[in-house]
């Protein structure tokens, strides 16, 4: 007796291939002004990658390239504006701010982790950190750099970050 074999029909839907392969296209044009390199123009030396630091915190960086008139942006536990967009940006969600003229302001940018730092500016100190979790242990949080330009909007893509621990514990 012969055992029935099914043979699987050949894929017969042109449409759909087709549909897919513009969908394919359209998702790689969407990247196409996107940078996926590292880069190098800067760097935090301070605090290092995972390390355990104690407030005040003193975050510090050097240039290797980056434009020397370009002023940049500290985020604080905070994801960065995308590229191309004003410190505006973070205030869509601010009806009170976006109906005051001025607003962002410093105070503002401030109270929301983020720090403007004029061109030249290699270091910012943080008195104060918001706690993440336990008063009396360490808690992790991010720094993330970005190059502004003088309207105060995101130049590039690229940002330098680094995560760390604060000590929480009483001594």
């Amino acid at each position: 007796m012969r055992a029935l074999v099914r043979m699987a029909k050949p894929f017969r839907c042109p449409g759909t291939l087709l549909l897919a392969s513009l969908l394919l296209a359209a998702l790689l044009s969407a990247c196409s002004g996107l940078a996926f390199v590292k880069d190098t123009q800067l760097s935090i030396v301070y605090p290092r990658n995972y390390s355990t630091v104690n407030l005040p915190l003193t975050i510090r960086w050097v240039d290797h390239g980056a434009p020397a008139q370009s002023p940049l942006a500290v985020f604080v536990d905070h994801v960065p504006i995308p590229p191309r967009q004003s410190v505006r940006y973070l205030a869509q969600q601010d009806p009170a701010c976006l109906s005051t003229p001025g607003c962002p302001n410093k105070t503002w940018l401030v109270q929301h982790g983020v720090h403007l730092i004029p061109p030249g500016t290699k270091s910012l100190t943080l008195p104060y950190m918001s706690n993440n979790g336990n008063p009396n242990v360490r808690d992790l949080h991010r720094i993330t750099i970005v190059m502004f330009n003088s309207a105060r909007q995101r130049v590039t893509e690229a940002s330098f970050s680094v995560e760390f621990f604060v000590n929480r514990k009483v001594p």
